[in-house]
């Protein structure tokens, strides 16, 4: 914990990273927002499969198999060596998958699909070391509130970017959405490589021997019992939302045949609401706790899965698009505020890597599932399992979830 206090100690000098980010989220946050409307689309256009849709979504997404597969080891190697250079290697790849993407759009080359996912997947090695580097910028009452900030930060771009990302895919085909997305963030590269601060400067360690290594296997296994009920809350959540919630874009366009545009009307109204809210919710979070923030995130979602349920039209949907931006709004502060205060800044990193790796390892099944349920049952399926799934994931919360003082 004296490494804990110093870094308090410091926390002026290394506050100017919450700036850093903020920009570099921003710039992302564009990045993410245009290729995330056009991307089940786009696999759609070359391999119209909604089960080959949900395995890409359940390999690379967000929560993918290999997306958390290499969290706990980058978040272990960033406690040894450091944050920056996780997080320059991470946007590397991510530049790469954009690139590989382009190339299929290009050629019409589905093989290419694939490959692209991994690199994407891979990617989120810098994820564990982004969300230790924000938690060891400030001080300890300041970090929901901070957490709050990036968050804003890469969800403002969905108000605009999702509409842009499909107008330009209509217009000039998927293509170029990837493009555009790879220099922007190659310019996030840039500026995180020449502003970020590293946080744990002058007191890298040299990774241990095998003996160690195997030690950080079993805790991958055996997580601490202060986080493990969070644990088993954020896997479940991952599983029941792959059902409908992650493929929704692909569902929609499926079942509806929207155009790309529409489809990012329709993400743009989601994120109006979370970015309008997310500062707001940050402050409430700090005064009532993390756990009713779970729970209403959960509730919340179960509302808007219902109305697209009895959705027939797009100006339905639209509507019902505008409460799903409460449900990553309420959850993703409250989740990292509550790993950040259950851990010392020694395991920080570690820890939110382990998390993402449950969540991905359960969670892996899950849009490949929701495909299969569509394809077998329809449009309405997939999201009655996820509204399933999300009542049981808030029975957890409230019996399970304890605030850290």
């Amino acid at each position: 914990m004296e490494r804990e206090e110093r870094n308090n100690a410091r926390s002026p000098y290394l506050e100017r990273n919450i700036n850093i980010f903020k920009l570099t989220t921003f710039l992302s946050g564009i990045r993410l927002y245009v290729v995330n409307v056009v991307l089940q689309p786009f696999v759609l256009s070359l391999y119209p499969s909604m089960t080959f849709v949900g395995l890409l979504q359940g390999l690379s997404g967000m929560n993918g198999l290999i997306t958390t597969i290499v969290q706990p080891i980058s978040g272990w190697i960033s406690d040894r060596k450091g944050r920056k250079k996780l997080i320059l290697l991470g946007s590397t790849f991510t530049i790469t998958s954009l690139l590989l993407f382009s190339f299929a759009g290009f050629l019409g080359a589905a093989f290419l699909l694939l490959p692209s996912a991994i690199l994407m997947g891979v990617s989120f090695i810098r994820r564990p070391s982004e969300s230790s580097i924000v938690a060891e910028s400030v001080k300890k009452e300041r970090r929901s509130y901070a957490y709050s900030i990036i968050t804003l930060a890469m969800v403002a771009p969905g108000i605009f970017a999702p509409y842009v990302g499909g107008l330009v895919a209509d217009n000039f085909g998927f293509a170029s959405v990837f493009l555009i997305a790879a220099l922007i963030e190659g310019i996030c590269l840039l500026f995180l490589s020449l502003y970020l601060r590293e946080t744990l400067e002058g007191e890298s360690k040299n990774l241990p021997g095998r003996d160690e290594f195997l030690l950080f296997l079993k805790r991958i296994i055996a997580p601490p019992s202060s986080v493990r009920g969070l644990y088993l809350i954020c896997a479940l959540d991952s599983l029941m939302w792959g059902f409908g919630g992650y493929i929704l874009t692909g569902l929609m366009r499926k079942e509806f045949g929207f155009t790309n545009a529409q489809l990012g009307l329709l993400n743009s109204a989601s994120n109006i609401s979370w970015a309008l809210l997310q500062i707001p919710i940050g402050h409430l979070i700090q005064r009532f706790g993390c756990k009713i923030s779970l729970i209403l995130s959960e509730a919340v979602g179960i509302l808007a899965i219902m109305g697209f349920i009895f959705s027939n039209s797009f100006e339905n949907f639209l509507i019902f698009e505008i409460p799903m931006g409460l449900v990553p709004a309420l959850w993703i502060p409250a989740i990292n505020t509550l790993i950040a205060n259950a851990t010392s800044e020694e395991e920080r990193a570690e820890t939110f890597g382990r998390l993402w790796l449950l969540r991905g390892i359960v969670g892996f099944p899950g849009p490949i599932i929701g495909g299969f349920i569509y394809n077998s049952f329809g449009f309405d399926a997939p999201l009655i399992a996820n509204m399933l799934g999300a009542t049981l994931d808030m029975c957890l919360i409230y019996f399970f979830v304890r605030e850290q003082s």
